[in-house]
């Protein structure tokens, strides 16, 4: 009988220790987190479209997107999320996509690229935020 008492004091012991490790707090964080993120670059091995995106969950917003288009970058300034541009890329030509925002507590931001190649797509995207 005391031997059991132990495998139950044990057993609760580490049930509270699961249940209070898996709790996720509210950590009442009021302030937004300034976003100044961006995809990795690749450079393109053949005359290519590429799908640019940007994207917000939970609010957020973006005062600048930078993109890597046919003739260098593009700024493209206060765009209504979600935004989205498909541009014809050259070959040997780089492709990233950069952006400056602020995602609220609970927000995020997104960004990503896809390119379409004939035997397959490559993409990269990334986020910032709380």
């Amino acid at each position: 009988m005391k031997y059991n008492n132990i495998r139950l004091f044990v057993f609760v012991f580490f049930l509270f220790n699961v249940v209070v490790s898996c709790s996720k707090k509210d950590s009442g964080n009021t302030t937004p987190t300034t976003c100044n993120f961006g995809t990795n670059t690749v450079t393109t091995n053949d005359s290519v479209a590429v799908i640019y995106n940007a994207t917000n969950q939970n609010g957020g917003t973006i005062s600048s997107i930078t993109y890597l288009g046919a003739n260098g970058a593009v700024v493209v300034t206060n765009p209504t999320l979600p935004w989205k541009d498909t541009v014809t890329i050259p070959q040997g030509k780089p492709v990233n996509i950069t952006a400056i925002g602020t995602a609220p507590p609970g927000g995020s931001l997104f960004l990503s690229y896809a390119i379409g190649y004939t035997n397959g797509i490559i993409s990269n995207s990334t986020g910032c935020g709380n």
